[in-house]
């Protein structure tokens, strides 16, 4: 029997239809593992996303791929471990991983975004030359790396390791000894740390939770807000504000050109503007030295009335200012107090005296005032 036009037509729709059913559904393979197991992904380039299942498998899948993409696929299992490598020679390939709860990654990308979209317990690798990195709640040690992206992790319960040269840092609570953050250029923000906590950025704002160690907090432009530190705290800036809410031990705090807030201050303090005010409050340690200085601002430091200090304050005076400026304070005691066409200095020793504040400024006021 001869085949009818309408025959060859519908056998011609259902190969077309079966080859669109089979490009949508892309290729899926899955791999009994042992649990612990570590998931080795290099994507040259593409997207990775990861999701975690109650399975003793791995799977994976991408809607992009075809049996000629299948070629430029690597997989292999060396001890416990699952090497996955897609190198075309041309495209882009997109992956989906589910993976056990329990399960250490290493991820790298050349070109694409990296996404783990559930709670992973392991320790995690992510390193993509070109993209975001977002993440969920990791039971684990965390190393981040992006050469061009934001960073969006949640809370992580292990140290951390990040870096970007080009965007922001977004952090849940970090529950690990120590966290180390630096972006090349943009924000830096953290719920909190309950260990050390360094973190850099060259072009952003740094804001920071509570901090369970010491901190070091460096940025080359913007502000600086730090909550409560368990121990000494350096901030740095070269063009902006910085705030503290209160800190256990030494505190250091310079900027360029804005103003300085530490409050709770215990221990000892070090506070420097080249173009704003300070505003301290210190329950001063015996010994040591304190020191606050403004190019150009106004200081006030309030003291607990118990504290043992011996103050040295000294208002240098320029141009038409030479007359407007002024040391108060209300703490009694015998005091030094000179004044003549350039400057005022006030010495004092409050109750007998102790750790050695030097306070200084020019062209504006000076108060000391009790907590």
């Amino acid at each position: 029997m001869k085949n009818s036009p309408y025959n060859l037509i519908f056998a011609v729709l259902l190969v077309g239809a079966t080859f669109v059913f089979a490009e949508q559904q892309g290729i899926t393979k899955s791999y009994k593992v042992s649990k612990g197991v570590t998931l080795d992904v290099s994507v040259n380039p593409g997207d990775i996303i990861i999701k975690s299942w109650d399975k003793n498998e791995i799977s994976f899948n991408s809607k992009d791929m075809d049996a000629n993409d299948w070629r430029n696929v690597e997989f292999k299992e060396i001890d416990n471990t699952l090497y996955f490598n897609f190198r075309p020679k041309k495209g882009w390939g997109n992956f989906t991983f589910f993976v056990p709860s329990v399960t250490h990654l290493r991820l790298r990308t050349t070109n694409g975004d990296i996404e783990l979209k559930n709670k992973i317990t392991g320790d995690v690798d992510l390193r993509t030359s070109g993209g975001d990195l977002i993440t969920n709640e990791i039971q684990g040690r965390l190393t981040a790396s992006t050469s061009g992206g934001d960073i969006h992790l949640g809370d992580i319960s292990g140290p951390i390791n990040v870096n970007t040269s080009g965007g922001d840092i977004i952090i849940g609570s970090v529950s690990g000894n120590n966290a180390e953050v630096n972006t090349m250029g943009g924000d830096i923000q953290i719920i909190g740390t309950e260990g050390n906590l360094n973190a850099k950025t060259y072009g952003g704002d740094i804001t920071i939770g509570d901090i369970g160690g010491n901190a070091f907090v460096t940025t080359f432009g913007g502000d600086v807000e730090l909550k409560n530190v368990s121990g000494k705290a350096i901030m740095e800036t070269y063009g902006g504000d910085i705030s503290l809410l209160s800190a256990n031990g030494h505190v250091s705090a310079e900027t360029k050109g804005g103003d300085i807030s530490l409050k709770n201050v215990k221990g000892s303090l070090d506070a420097k503007t080249s173009g704003g005010s300070i505003y301290a409050e210190l329950d001063p340690a015996h010994s040591g030295q304190s020191n606050l200085k403004s190019a150009n601002g106004q200081i006030e430091l309030r003291l607990s009335p118990s504290s043992k200090v011996d103050i040295d304050a000294l208002i240098k005076m320029r141009g038409s200012h030479e007359q407007g400026s002024r040391i108060y304070t209300d703490f009694g005691g015998k005091t030094n107090l000179e004044k003549n066409k350039n400057t005022i200095s006030y010495k004092t020793a409050i109750n007998g005296g102790g750790q050695q504040i030097n306070i200084s400024t020019t062209n504006s006021d000076i108060i000391i005032k009790k907590k």
